[in-house]
């Protein structure tokens, strides 16, 4: 059986340079300190789990892999660059013939129970998404067939329609499975209503 994978596409922590929009609501601080906070809790939420191997996909391409609070059992891939679309692709290609899930660090409600049932939606589908209440999606997923050209060419980003638009760029015919919805913590609202739940899990 070949091996699953879930690659953590993150950005190295550095003050000014994660979370802009949050930023922008709350002050550069705390959209840090939560994003500090939710890349480590996701890490370890996910990285013991026997059903699949966890990668930190990390940009840019001169993170060391040295930030503190990220567990150092978990192996990192460098992004390289490009757009968001090019830089996931050149993830996902990396595990091409392996079954393989990328999902986003914004999302505090991402468990093992979630990624799990996205595993089990590829069972009868060429494509998963776990949309975002944003418009787009803190997972995604393709079959080899898929990757034989970049899914994601074309997209426009930061829009709300951005899982719309992906699923449309794809062949036709291509089955699709859609997991739970989730928020992405990209406001003042969002994060407060996440913040006590968030802070209990730590």
């Amino acid at each position: 059986m070949n091996t699953r994978n879930v690659i953590l596409f993150t950005r190295s922590p550095r003050l000014g340079m994660v979370k802009r929009r949050l930023s922008r609501d709350i002050g550069m601080s705390d959209a840090w300190i939560f994003y500090r906070r939710n890349v480590r809790v996701i890490s370890k939420r996910l990285a013991l789990d026997p059903r699949w191997k966890l990668w930190l996909a990390v940009t840019p391409d001169t993170f060391e892999g040295n930030e503190p609070f990220w567990p150092n059992y978990i192996p990192t891939i460098r992004q390289g660059s490009g757009d968001i679309g090019a830089r996931m692709y050149r993830c996902l290609s990396i595990f091409q013939t392996d079954p393989t899930i990328l999902i986003g660090t914004d999302i505090p409600d991402v468990t093992a129970d979630l990624i799990w049932q996205a595993f089990e939606k590829f069972k009868g589908n060429d494509a998963i998404f776990g949309p975002a209440k944003d418009g787009g999606y803190w997972s995604v997923g393709f079959k080899p067939r898929l990757l034989a050209r970049n899914p994601f060419k074309d997209v426009i980003w930061s829009s709300d329609s951005v899982m719309n638009q992906t699923i449309n760029l794809l062949p036709i015919n291509t089955r699709v499975g859609i997991t739970k919805r989730l928020e992405d913590i990209d406001n003042r609202k969002s994060y407060m209503s996440h913040r006590d739940k968030f802070l209990i899990s730590l």
